[in-house]
């Protein structure tokens, strides 16, 4: 299980909630899956090319804006569910997840 302040990914159930929440986050498969990276490098910066490559693959036709609007569904999800982490958005480089700071 990994957490980010009051978010918790289980990676084998493929299941998202908020610490002590029975309800799972409702999120797609490749929601699920760009927050798994962001969660796995908690604090770190993940590239945007990293995240085009292990969702999409090579072989799929992508808008340049494809992970920015994935980025920002999950980054909704997270909102209305009430989770104090964050998505980050470092300019010209990728995204990263940290908690909330107070």
């Amino acid at each position: 299980t990994l957490r980010t302040g009051n978010l918790e990914l289980d990676a084998l159930a493929r299941e998202a909630r908020i610490t002590g929440d029975p309800e799972a986050i409702p999120l797609s498969g490749r929601e699920f899956s760009v927050l798994e990276h962001l969660m796995r490098q908690s604090g770190k910066v993940v590239p945007k090319e990293l995240i085009e490559q292990s969702l999409y693959g090579g072989g799929e036709d992508l808008s340049s804006n494809s992970v920015e609007v994935l980025i920002h569904r999950v980054r909704k999800k997270l909102t209305d569910m009430g989770t104090d982490a964050e998505i980050h958005t470092v300019r010209g480089v990728g995204y990263m997840i940290t908690p909330k700071s107070a």
